[in-house]
């Protein structure tokens, strides 16, 4: 039998429910015009991977305010889901509803 553990922190702040998580991954391929105005592909770079996660915490507006100072400290972090582990990350958006 295995298991798969999520982290219940992103940096400093506890998480108390993930109630989604959309992981993307993406590959950029560059594009080079010719004069005949077709595009030739000759490279392709595989882009940082990206996580939206939406959370629910009790008290929310103290884990804002703690996501938003990390954020501000820009330090790299692990983060762990139930898809996947995921290194160096930042925290590039913060949004609340």
């Amino acid at each position: 039998m295995s298991a798969i553990a999520f982290s219940p922190t992103i940096g400093p702040v506890f998480i108390d429910c993930v109630i989604s998580e959309r992981p993307e991954s993406m590959l950029e391929i560059t594009e080079i015009p010719v004069e005949s105005g077709v595009r030739i592909t000759d490279h392709a770079v595989v882009a940082p991977k990206r996580v939206t996660l939406d959370i629910a915490n009790h008290n929310a507006a103290e884990s804002f305010r703690a996501l938003v100072e990390f954020q501000e400290r820009r330090e790299p972090f692990t983060l762990v889901t139930g898809l996947s582990v995921f290194n160096s990350m930042l925290i590039k958006s913060i949004s609340t509803e």
